[in-house]
């Protein structure tokens, strides 16, 4: 596993979205929320937007190394792009895709992150998903199946 000097995980899209909550810092960690973030000047894009799903992109440091890599895709790639352009996060420095697992919520977005960013994504990204069952259907012990 390499070691890093700084990683910097930035929630593109969840559930929710904390404005004007302070910056905490906690047993090393600095905790830092979104600013007011609208951008009057491009609507209807002016501002983060929340839902049911998540998607993160994670920067690591190592000296002068920078590393980006998207984990997720949110529910909607509508507002996966919509919150990476107001986050300034670019598809292009992108060095590497995960997909956590095979719920709708975590890939949602994926295909029309794709779409949208076709021939801005490096050549040869590398792609990882979660293990194996990570689009298995799921069934409860009483026979019915999984959302």
């Amino acid at each position: 596993m390499p070691e890093v000097d700084r990683l910097n995980v930035t929630i593109i899209d969840d559930i929710m979205v904390r404005r004007g909550a302070s910056t905490q810092k906690l047993d090393g960690l600095t905790i830092e929320r979104a600013q007011p973030n609208e951008v009057p000047d491009r609507t209807p894009r002016a501002t983060l937007v929340g839902e049911w799903g998540l998607s993160m992109h994670a920067e690591s440091r190592r000296g002068d190394e920078a590393r980006h890599i998207l984990v997720d895709f949110g529910y909607n790639p509508v507002t996966l792009l919509n919150n990476m352009d107001i986050l300034k996060i670019a598809p292009e420095k992108l060095d590497a895709l995960v997909l956590s697992h095979g719920h709708y919520d975590h890939f949602g977005g994926m295909v029309g992150f794709l779409s949208a960013t076709k021939g801005k994504l490096k050549d040869r990204l590398p792609f990882f998903v979660g293990g194996e069952d990570c689009f298995c259907t799921r069934v409860y012990s009483n026979g019915g199946q999984c959302p």
